[in-house]
């Protein structure tokens, strides 16, 4: 996490961001990298090809084609526009822009004073103009100005006495370049009999195995919708009371 209140956003590149993040910054703004926020469903109706082009070309570097739902197109759609509708104001893709096509984007979710991304996505084609390094500075200063207190990207594996070390070490220099540091955050679960692990099995597998499968029509998704959204929220509802 990265504390941005009571703080200027050029105090933060000044004191907070290393060199190398300055650097980065300033060849995304020679390269020409521009910014756009998406946060109505038209308009995620009109960058859903470059988002999705963004989707491919990513899981093709990791070694993950064929991941669901990124690599379905009308999938991730109807997910995007669901998730904006359910949760309104506090949800937004903020893109990086390269002659008028969309190379990198971050999901970012608002709860009170905390900024989250909760994805990131970009066009390998493109990473040399820095597009990742400029639209993370831009977040950054977005939750500055907006009077945001911590901004959060990315959660590392630990375990009780001890630390599991990271699948995406790459990952981490990227953000403590920019002065991320690292926030411990216990997390308490609740201990379900065999009858309630069930239920959770069920209601976690639904978005693959039923309501978001790729092979089924988007009438019948949206009508199998009517039976699960409801519960799951009531039951997520539930948990985190």
């Amino acid at each position: 996490m990265i504390r941005t209140g009571n703080r200027t956003f050029e105090e933060m590149k000044k004191q907070v961001f290393k060199k190398r993040a300055r650097e980065k910054i300033r060849k995304a703004e020679r390269e020409g990298i521009a910014f756009v926020r998406i946060d109505t469903e038209d308009s995620i109706h009109e960058w859903i090809d470059d988002i999705y082009r963004c989707n491919l070309s990513a899981l093709e570097r990791q070694g993950r084609e064929g991941a669901h739902p990124d690599s379905y197109k009308d999938v991730y759609l109807s997910e995007l526009v669901k998730t904006k509708r359910n949760l309104g104001a506090g949800f937004a893709i903020y893109g990086a822009v390269f002659n008028s096509h969309l190379v990198s984007y971050m999901i970012v979710q608002e709860f009170g004073r905390l900024m989250q991304a909760t994805k990131a996505m970009s066009d390998t084609r493109y990473l040399r103009k820095c597009p990742n390094d400029a639209l993370i500075a831009h977040i950054i200063r977005e939750s500055c100005e907006r009077g945001f207190r911590w901004f959060e990207y990315g959660f590392d594996r630990v375990k009780i006495g001890g630390r599991i070390p990271s699948l995406h070490s790459s990952i981490n220099e990227f953000k403590f370049k920019f002065g991320f540091k690292e926030v411990p955050l216990f997390i308490y679960r609740l201990g379900l009999t065999y009858s309630g692990r069930l239920l959770q099995h069920v209601f976690s597998m639904r978005e693959y195995a039923i309501a978001g499968s790729a092979y089924v029509p988007e009438s019948v998704r949206n009508f199998l919708w009517r039976f699960y959204g409801p519960r799951r929220r009531s039951f997520s509802a539930f948990l985190y009371t």
